[in-house]
């Protein structure tokens, strides 16, 4: 008499073969089509990258990249699949250009932690700076976006507040008189040594008419106008 479980195993292999067949056929032209959706989608995840890390002669790129996939996945399909394939090249470009002005942060940052890390090794807030920073680095060694900048903020802060505060505090009582030539990353940069800071500038001074004549343009500020440096 067969041994009854050697007999129900073989079967079972057998029905699996049937369902599930190994040597199932890949549509080339789906799994390609599906690549590149991923591929638009990496990019407008990573907006926001692109739009605080690029330089300026890079942005009217950027946004023509942007506006193109959003026009054509709702308008024609084949064309939408086009592009993202002739933009790889172009926008994988854009992706060494930010990751390259991150590499500056670093550099830029580095000797800030290392005197923090020196001065106020036993600061909670300096270790979880130095631990939130390591994962910054990593990311970038790996040729990745990080998960986000924040550390660099943070660090920015820390060393203002903890190492050189007198250096940067404000002049004339907290004001500053806006210069020929002024614009709001390049007196971010004066006053706190990092020129992404300027949203602390313009959040202080976005009721000031004078200052703002058109707030959906920060960039545009005017001379000899007086501004809250906070």
């Amino acid at each position: 008499m067969p041994n009854k479980p050697i007999v129900f195993l073989v079967f079972l292999c057998c029905l699996c073969a049937w369902v599930f067949p190994q040597n199932v056929p890949v549509d080339q032209e789906e799994l390609d089509l599906f690549e590149l959706d991923l591929f638009v989608d990496d990019f407008m995840d990573n907006f926001a990258w692109y739009h605080k890390y690029l330089p300026q002669e890079y942005l009217g790129d950027l946004y023509g990249y942007r506006d193109t996939f959003i026009i054509l996945k709702e308008t024609n399909q084949e064309h939408y699949y086009n592009a993202a394939a002739k933009l790889k090249e172009p926008i994988q470009f854009l992706n060494e250009k930010v990751i390259e002005n991150l590499r500056n942060e670093c550099i830029r940052i580095n000797p800030k932690l290392s005197t923090l890390s020196v001065r106020h090794s036993a600061d909670a807030e300096v270790r979880a700076a130095a631990r939130q920073y390591a994962g910054f680095e990593q990311a970038l060694a790996d040729n990745k976006f990080p998960a986000d900048d924040s550390c660099l903020d943070v660090i920015d802060n820390l060393y203002s507040r903890l190492v050189t505060k007198p250096a940067y505090a404000p002049i004339n009582g907290g004001f500053y008189v806006v210069k020929k030539g002024d614009y709001l990353r390049k007196i971010a940069l004066n006053y706190y040594g990092n020129e992404h800071s300027w949203k602390s500038i313009y959040n202080e001074n976005s009721d000031n008419r004078d200052f703002l004549p058109n707030p959906n343009n920060p960039n545009l500020i005017l001379p000899g106008t007086k501004i809250r440096i906070p």
